[in-house]
Formats: C-alpha cells, sequence, structure tokens
C-alpha cells in the first residue's frame, strides 16, 4: 500500500521507462500534494496506476510530460477516484 500526503515531487525523472515520480500498484493514496516538472519516457509522467486503486484527493499535478499521461497515466486494471484536485 501507498500513501502519500503533504508532500512536493518536483523535477524527477525516468528517463526510459514509466512513472517520472511515482508507480504505483496495489491500492494507493495522495493527498495535498503537488507533482510538478516530472518527466516519463513511458506513460505517466508524475504518477502511473498500474492494476492499482487509487485515491488522489486535493492534490496538484503541472508540467508533467510523458509519452503518454503527462501528469497521471491510469493503466491494465486500474481505477482512480480524483477530487479536489488540478490536473
Amino acid at each position: 500500500d501507498l500513501l502519500v500526503e503533504d508532500s512536493a515531487f518536483i523535477g524527477n525523472s525516468a528517463v526510459a521507462r514509466d512513472g517520472g515520480a511515482i508507480l504505483a500498484s496495489g491500492t494507493a493514496t495522495i493527498r495535498r500534494s503537488t507533482f510538478s516538472g516530472n518527466t516519463a519516457g513511458g506513460q505517466g509522467g508524475a504518477v502511473v496506476l498500474f492494476d492499482a486503486t487509487a485515491v488522489i484527493e486535493e492534490s496538484t499535478f503541472a508540467g508533467n510530460k510523458a509519452g503518454t499521461g503527462g501528469g497521471i497515466a491510469v493503466v491494465g486494471t486500474s481505477t482512480l477516484t480524483l477530487t479536489n484536485s488540478i490536473v
């Protein structure tokens, strides 16, 4: 399980991979966090969810870049509940 609260992920990269800041599977919860300027060569410049059940609340995704899903990539059987956030 992944729990991220009150955090900032800025300028991270996964050059030839997915998930510039986070690659999550299973259960993931992200609250009150900022993802800015992250990059991935594959999917999910900031976050990639792979077969995950995720909740993202009160978070900001800005200026992230990837081949697919600049801010967030939802892959496989993933589900995402996104509330009060900026993407």
